[in-house]
């Protein structure tokens, strides 16, 4: 400015952006952000100050007391409209935009963590698993796994600071987080910003305010999991735009990482229905035709109130009563589910984990407020004494709110005791397995339910557990396992007492020799050799040293070896070199290790490597896309039973194209996903010659939607099914998870952001222990197209039928993985897509299939058996005999 009272409007008009940054920091909407700034600017028009020596600080002080009165004013509208409205409410445009770009972006920062951070995200917020129960299925510490979590999100949170730009964005970030809020939590957030500045000028919202108000409505369950530990410290980074953006915030690396506001008593994972950005096209297929986007509808709450009794019918004070919105995952709303994850639940108790949770009062009732209508929610309920019930598929209707809702828990017995050694002294840290036997009709199915730790005085309880057929497990390092099969409750029993005595686990050990009987030379090896323990010849094994037994120590100087037999089930001892066997010898008498001969010109050579020329194209005009990024994964159908080696690799380059090195020669599936595209999923192979590994996929950004439903012979509506959406070759349409989902309690469900093109959609109402068997309805698949509307999916009675692994004419009962095609050659039960591996160990199967034609497949390590084409009839036996494949 100038010393003359009116100062020129060119020098004004030097401090606009100036101007407009620094009001998106007060306000949340951009439409008032753009006003604030008009208004200062004008207000220095028409009231120009004394003297202008410090122009920006006049300005932002003008600023901040504009805000202020926009605050005040807002505050005063928004009670008038609250008063006088209907309680329905849009939100603005530029907050649905950001938020799915949020959605987006959260999405993809967590599938591109390297592991084991990735997987510790996904069981914590995608399985909704309390950190004990990731610690005992991965068997690591719990504090471990916390560790794991927390630098999980702190990988996310500055990855997410880079994908968003450079720090004049911080309104987008602003917009984007408190758009998730409700109406009474954005008026917070709104106060917050207006309340005063931050250091530097800038407003912030505290994490603490943010944590508690963020709630579950977001379509896309791991990104609002995923913010909901990361959005406080988002908005801290964001809004008051920090000089680095991705160093890690001091005060969330300190504390604890929170609890989803939904918390969930499910397992597997599918998405009801997907924001379009998370959705992708066929390779190759052509993009779609736009259409015009839907509007908005408004948004209407529903309210539970209701009671929680006892069997007696008495109030049961103090149960803790969870919500979710239905479905969220395969086997939803089970009581297995529940008392799998009932002990977590009560740990988090109710604290910030929002209005999906409560305690019943004195006379057993309770309230949860704010689920969005029309939709269905399971409830739950748990009591540490007096038992827990699930009620699935519960339908709110905003028009009928509150909901009355009565739960009646389930006596259950609860299971205690404790674990000693021979000499009656206290094992703390041993663990006690929990197995319950579930009947089905005309089978029983064993499924692992707990993992119970001992105190320090190795004494172990659990919860009152609803269910009367048990087999219990105790194990402690260096000790013998104990077993308890069956356990039996007596009818009406609530507590049941089962004390193991551990006797010390036998050590094998013993020389390793040459083929001359000299000692092996181990120690000239400089590949990794594992020494095995297990129960089974080894020699026999299609699969490598993969599920065998127990690994021991080699001590290589020595060549000796030593293994403990905790289990009391080794009665081979081999040594390996990656999945060659080197050599093998019986165990004849128990708790003595024999010597093992082994020839070490067994050892394979190392495996070639090569490279992989990814390009990526746009569908639409060919035009190479120059930043993108890629997950590239070993192809489970050629090597299943090895781990899912996965690398993720960023690539900014103006010819569209990346190349990953040091690949070893085989197939792989390449997952691409790009900003502002659906990703995109191919399979490519990796080998000695440069020229020929090379991929090239083509991303579109799809528009159309494919939605149905699912019903029984009789036409009614099956819900919870699994629904799979696959190519024409049969391998899934989109990346994992996004091709997965679950229909809701009408059976209803909807992929969206897909390009136009031909699809098969694959519906199976799998068990609540993952067993295809477990329900009289069998799998089905039909053909659709991309922006079908009304699809319907038949699922039939099904019959079952045995599969019979052979291998040389005799059963084989190692390690296997399953796929069955219907007579369209569709697969509608294929073991290996990601998200599904399984692996199947028995002599036999059975699983329940459509009358019908089938082929079935087996694969086992560098084993494959079949195609083998056989008719569905009841009872009917497949026999498929396996044989080896050259090049594994």
């Amino acid at each position: 400015m100038s010393d003359s009272a009116t100062p020129p409007i060119e020098i004004l008009l030097r401090h606009r952006d100036w101007l407009a940054r620094m009001a998106a920091t007060l306000v949340v909407d951009v439409a008032a952000a753009d006003d604030l700034a008009q208004q200062t600017l004008l207000a220095a028009l028409e009231r120009p100050p004394p003297r202008a020596d410090h122009p920006r600080a006049w300005l932002g002080s003008v600023l901040r007391n504009l805000a202020r009165r926009l605050g005040a004013s807002e505050r005063s509208r928004d009670d008038r409209e609250r008063a006088a409205a209907q309680g329905e409410r849009l939100p603005p445009t530029d907050e649905v935009v950001a938020r799915a770009a949020l959605q987006h972006d959260v999405s993809a920062a967590v599938l591109a963590l390297d592991e084991p951070y990735r997987t510790a995200l996904l069981l914590r917020y995608f399985d909704d698993l309390p950190p004990r129960a990731i610690a005992a299925r991965i068997g690591v510490p719990v504090e471990t796994v916390r560790t794991r979590v927390k630098r999980g999100i702190e990988l996310v949170r500055a990855e997410l600071v880079r994908r968003r730009g450079p720090r004049g964005e911080a309104r987008q970030w602003a917009v984007a987080l408190v758009g998730l809020l409700d109406a009474g939590a954005r008026r917070s957030a709104r106060r917050a910003l207006l309340a005063g500045p931050a250091a530097g000028g800038t407003a912030a919202i505290g994490a603490a305010t943010l944590m508690g108000v963020i709630g579950m409505s977001t379509k896309l369950k791991i990104g609002a999991a995923a913010l909901l530990v990361a959005a406080g410290t988002l908005a801290v980074v964001t809004l008051r735009e920090p000089a680095d953006p991705a160093a890690p915030d001091p005060a969330h690396a300190a504390g604890r990482p929170e609890r989803p506001s939904a918390p969930a008593f499910t397992e597997g994972a599918a998405l009801a229905e997907p924001a379009a950005a998370t959705r992708t096209e066929v390779e190759g297929a052509p993009a779609g035709t736009s259409k015009a986007p839907a509007p908005t509808r408004a948004v209407a709450t529903c309210a539970i109130e209701g009671v929680v009794r006892t069997s007696a019918g008495v109030a049961a004070e103090g149960a803790l009563v969870v919500a979710e919105l239905h479905p969220r995952k395969s086997g939803n709303g089970t009581l297995f589910q529940l008392a799998r994850d009932a002990e977590g639940l009560l740990q988090a108790g109710v604290g910030e984990d929002g209005p999906a949770r409560t305690r019943a009062g004195r006379d057993g009732t309770f309230r949860l407020d704010g689920f969005e209508s029309p939709a269905n929610v399971d409830v739950a309920a748990v009591h540490p004494g007096l038992g827990m019930a699930v009620r699935a598929g519960i339908a709110l209707d905003a028009t009928k709110s509150p909901l009355r809702v009565e739960i009646t828990l389930v006596d259950g017995v609860a299971l205690h005791g404790t674990v000693t050694d021979r000499d009656a002294r206290p094992l703390p840290g041993a663990e006690v397995g929990v197995n319950v036997a579930q009947r089905t009709p005309g089978n029983m199915v064993t499924s692992s339910l707990l993992t119970l730790r001992t105190d320090a005085e190795g004494r172990y309880r659990s919860l009152p557990l609803p269910f009367g057929d048990f087999s219990l497990s105790a194990e402690s390092t260096g000790y013998a396992a104990a077993y308890r099969d069956p356990v039996t409750p007596l009818p009406g029993e609530r507590e049941h007492r089962e004390d193991f005595v551990l006797e010390p686990a036998p050590r094998l050990a013993g020389a390793i020799l040459g083929p001359d009987g000299a000692p092996a030379r181990l120690d000239r090896v400089e590949r990794e050799l594992v020494v095995v323990g297990s129960g089974r010849d080894p020699a026999a094994s299609v699969s490598g040293r993969e599920g065998l037994g127990p690994t021991g120590t080699l001590v290589r100087d020595a060549d000796r070896y030593e293994l403990v037999d905790d289990w009391g089930s080794i009665r081979f001892v081999s040594l390996w070199c990656d999945d060659a066997l080197l050599g093998s010898a019986r165990v004849s008498e128990r708790g003595v290790g024999p010597d093992l001969t082994v020839d070490l010109a067994r050892i394979p050579p190392l495996p070639g490597r090569g490279a992989l020329r990814v390009a990526v194209r746009d569908a639409a005009d060919g035009a190479a896309l120059p930043d993108f990024t890629v997950k590239v994964t070993r192809d489970p159908h050629e090597r299943p039973d090895e781990p899912a080696r996965t690398a993720h690799h960023d690539a900014r380059d103006s010819d569209g194209t990346l190349a990953v090195e040091a690949l070893e020669l085989g197939a792989y599936e390449v997952e691409v996903r790009a900003e502002g595209y659906a990703p995109a999923l191919a399979v490519a192979r990796v080998t000695a010659d440069p020229g020929s590994s090379t991929v090239e996929v083509a991303l579109a950004r799809g528009t159309l939607a494919l939605r149905g439903g699912v019903v029984d012979e009789r036409g009614a509506p099956v819900g919870g099914a699994a629904i799979a959406l696959l190519r024409a070759d049969g391998r899934p349409a989109l990346p994992f998870p996004d091709y997965r989902l679950v229909a809701d309690a009408e059976g209803r469900f909807a992929f969206t952001g897909l390009p136009d093109g031909a699809y098969s959609i694959v519906a199976d109402t799998v068990g609540e222990t993952g067993s295809h068997g477990d329900g009289e309805l069998a799998p089905a698949a039909v053909a659709a197209r991309a922006g079908d509307d009304d699809l319907r999916i038949t699922l039939r009675t099904g019959v079952k039928v045995r599969i019979v692994p052979l291998r040389a004419g005799a059963r084989f009962d190692g390690g296997y993985s399953l796929r069955f095609c219907d007579e369209r050659g569709v697969p509608v039960i294929d073991q290996l897509r990601a998200g599904t591996r399984t692996r199947i160990f028995g002599s036999q199967v059975g699983v329940r299939l459509a009358p019908g034609a089938w082929t079935v497949e087996l694969f086992a390590g560098n084993h494959h058996g079949g195609p083998v084409r056989f008719l569905a009839a009841p009872d009917a036996t497949v026999e498929v005999e396996l044989a080896p494949v050259e090049g594994r």
